[in-house]
């Protein structure tokens, strides 16, 4: 016998309207800004691409934050946001000083060392990171991880 789906999961049960809201808007989003793709092209579609999913993201995360509580770990956040803003304009500035598309590999290379140089200075992660990254991972990756971001877990 088939059970319905709120006996299943009773925390998901009647949530079909909002499922299908946060499933629709993405697309509803993309069609309202369709008009960027044309006067932006390639640009245009950038952009529409990422506000559909910075949108569908954030209502996700609100509905899904109703349902179950989801504790953010703002100190973290706010230093993965700086190396990240960091690592942005540093390739921006780099792709001013020597545009050439060729030189995507340089680009992502520079972006990279610069996100870990940031990670490591600004003490992002910790033991129980690379706890997490061990179970994920495993042993051998987590330990090379650990090492090259100057956190010490417990990966001998």
């Amino acid at each position: 016998m088939s059970r319905r789906p709120e006996e299943q999961n009773p925390r998901i049960g009647g949530k079909t309207k909002t499922i299908l809201l946060l499933s629709l808007t993405p697309v509803l989003s993309s069609l309202l800004m369709l008009p960027l793709i044309w006067t932006l092209g390639l640009t245009g579609l950038s952009i529409m691409r990422g506000a559909s999913i910075a949108f569908s993201f954030t209502l996700t995360a609100y509905f899904i934050n109703k349902t179950v509580k989801i504790q953010i770990d703002k100190k973290a956040l706010t230093k993965t946001l700086t190396a990240s803003t960091v690592m942005a304009a540093t390739i921006l500035i780099l792709q001013q000083i020597l545009p050439d598309t060729h030189l995507l590999p340089l680009y992502i290379l520079v972006g990279a060392a610069t996100y870990i140089a940031l990670i490591r200075t600004l003490k992002v992660l910790n033991g129980e990171d690379i706890q997490l990254l061990r179970q994920v991972i495993g042993e051998r990756a987590a330990k090379h991880a650990a090492r090259i971001l100057s956190v010490s877990g417990d990966c001998s």
